[in-house]
């Protein structure tokens, strides 16, 4: 699976997850993407739950 098609997924599946979900789907996700594309989810998460 590409970085953008689990970004994509990830965003998705956000409105559902509560906040320990979300961190921990975002340690997961550390591990399986690029530095570059995990700081742009997290800058994404960050903006979506304002």
């Amino acid at each position: 699976m590409d970085n953008e098609t689990l970004m994509k997924m990830f965003l998705n599946m956000m409105g559902t997850m509560s906040d320990k979900e979300i961190e921990s789907a975002l340690e997961k996700a550390k591990s399986l993407m690029s530095a570059k594309d995990y700081d742009k989810l997290v800058a994404l998460v960050q903006e979506k739950r304002k």
